[in-house]
């Protein structure tokens, strides 16, 4: 053994306690290294713990607001869910409602086709065929102080009646009586023996049904000022045209007289001269 506070050997051997010194001088300054890593280590640990202390904390903070995202999209899809089935019901029902658009539409198209061929056919029931005869008309004009303002119009209504047709058949006749009681009393008769050519018939009255008769109003309305021209080549551009009218109707020489306006149509060839005075406009209408 050796004297740790002198250094002094016991036993005499200074070689055997110098070396047991060394070694134990590097055991010592061994385990303060190690301590010191120790405290490195439980300061490391410590700092570990801590972290994972706060990491767990965040983690469960994380989980918190996970679950409350979690929830409101819970709550989203349920509200989208919602919306999307109303958004179906409502084209469910904007669809039907389509379709019951849509069969009236048919129903009101096949009722109006109706109502055109029975307007047709009422027309071509009641249109008259017949040419109605042109009849001249001679209007005489009035005194200066008892004629009226020569910018309006001569009206005039007419009345056309269609007396009623019967359409007769092979071997039948129509016979008109000026009172109605001898029709009636022939009506009753089964029948009535007719002479034709020194031979007798035997004829059975019957009792027809006659269409309705139609009656309708013409109204005319003759302008004092205006004429109307027609057949008018379009062999000129149209401004042309109207002076070649104008220049036309103005000409005393030839029945015109001063001329207000003029308009002219070149795709119907049509046009429209209106005089100042009434007077140039009965010459040139005699022209």
């Amino acid at each position: 053994m050796t004297d740790i506070y002198g250094n002094r050997p016991i036993n005499g051997k200074d070689d055997g306690l110098d070396e047991e010194d060394s070694q134990f001088k590097e055991a010592i300054k061994d385990l303060e290294t190690w301590k010191t890593k120790v405290e490195k280590a439980d300061d490391v640990k410590a700092r570990l713990i801590l972290e994972k202390l706060e990491e767990d904390d965040a983690k469960t903070k994380a989980q918190e607001e996970m679950l409350v995202c979690v929830e409101k999209q819970e709550e989203c899809q349920k509200e989208f869910s919602q919306s999307i089935n109303a958004l179906q019901d409502e084209i469910l029902k904007l669809g039907k409602r389509r379709q019951d658009l849509l069969d009236k539409l048919k129903r009101y198209q096949t009722e109006l086709e109706a109502k055109r061929a029975e307007s047709t056919k009422l027309k071509q029931k009641f249109k008259i065929y017949v040419q109605i005869p042109d009849t001249e008309v001679k209007f005489w004009g009035q005194n200066k102080d008892e004629r009226e303002d020569d910018s309006q119009l001569i009206r005039g209504v007419f009345s056309i009646s269609q007396r009623p047709t019967v359409l007769l058949q092979g071997g039948q006749a129509l016979i008109t009586f000026e009172e109605e009681r001898v029709a009636s009393q022939l009506l009753k008769i089964p029948k009535c023996s007719v002479t034709c050519d020194n031979s007798f018939l035997d004829t059975k009255p019957k009792i027809i049904t006659m269409d309705p008769a139609v009656k309708f109003e013409v109204y005319l309305d003759v302008s004092r000022k205006k004429l109307n021209v027609s057949n008018v080549p379009s062999t000129m551009s149209l401004e042309r045209m109207a002076d070649r009218l104008e220049m036309s109707f103005s000409k005393p020489s030839r029945g015109g007289g001063e001329v207000d306006s003029v308009e002219y149509d070149e795709n119907t060839g049509t046009g429209q001269i209106t005089f100042l005075q009434p007077e140039d406009f009965l010459n040139a209408q005699k022209k």
